[in-house]
């Protein structure tokens, strides 16, 4: 970690620290999401259970139904989760009836109730808070129910609760800028100041990001499907927690960072 404690300031053209934020997306993100849907779909269908290639497509799938309902407005965590939860699975000729998606829901919050960052990630937050870095999440979902995982999964030690920041607070939801650039008046950011954003959504996080003139960095460390090529503008992308670590640490003090220092 010594790498993180000799990143080079730099100063806006008012003479100001130039401040550098890495701002987080929580689920899929800070840790595993595809871990507790896939627990919570074998102990519910048993035998039923598709195979693994086919559960990460379903997987993928929910995580697309989840940001079109919320879209259309359904914001109610245990409905969000049925209901993406039939559309998924009926994408994939296994349709459920009501009972099994109610009793999934179920066993997905159980399941979800026991999350943790691992300690790779745990180490990369404490890191980049030594480092200086400015740290914020930035989140879809209902606030009360977001806030809730982060308090499981420990993000209060890293990230400060005034600084967690929830879709369901504004009900505006990634990729509406209108989300990213509240964010941005919440923290303060002055110009010259530089944010990054880190998530595994490219159509939701890193489009988001990019059209509020943030840059990105496409975290796919968690996700069961590698996606290796994509039409369209990206700035990093990181495959696992190590290369994510890696990346972070150009942006904080290799030559990416100094040529954005001269540009200021």
């Amino acid at each position: 970690s010594s790498f993180f404690f000799v990143w080079k300031a730099c100063y806006n053209g008012a003479g100001d620290g130039m401040r550098i934020f890495v701002i987080f997306d929580m689920d899929g993100t800070l840790y595993d999401l595809y871990a507790p849907f896939a627990e919570a779909v074998r102990q519910c269908l048993k035998e039923e259970t598709p195979s693994d290639d086919v559960l990460k497509q379903i997987f993928a799938a929910s995580r697309r139904y989840s940001d079109e309902l919320r879209g259309q407005g359904v914001n109610d965590a245990e409905q969000l989760v049925r209901q993406r939860s039939r559309l998924a699975f009926s994408e994939f000729g296994q349709p459920l009836s009501e009972a099994q998606s109610i009793e999934l829901q179920r066993a997905y919050a159980s399941a979800q109730a026991h999350l943790r960052m691992e300690p790779a990630m745990r180490n990369l937050l404490a890191c980049l808070r030594e480092a200086g870095a400015q740290l914020a999440l930035l989140s879809n979902g209902d606030a009360r129910h977001q806030r809730e995982k982060a308090q499981q999964l420990g993000a209060d030690a890293y990230i400060p609760v005034q600084r967690q920041f929830f879709s369901g607070m504004i009900h505006r939801d990634k990729p509406d800028p209108a989300l990213f650039r509240w964010v941005e008046e919440q923290l303060q950011v002055a110009q010259g100041d530089v944010i990054w954003y880190v998530g595994d959504s490219y159509e939701v996080d890193v489009i988001g990001a990019h059209d509020a003139g943030w840059r990105s960095i496409w975290s796919q460390a968690y996700l069961p499907q590698k996606q290796l090529s994509v039409n369209g503008t990206i700035d990093r992308v990181a495959v696992d927690l190590d290369e994510l670590r890696e990346q972070l640490i150009a942006v904080l003090k290799g030559e990416e960072w100094d040529e954005m220092c001269r540009k200021r």
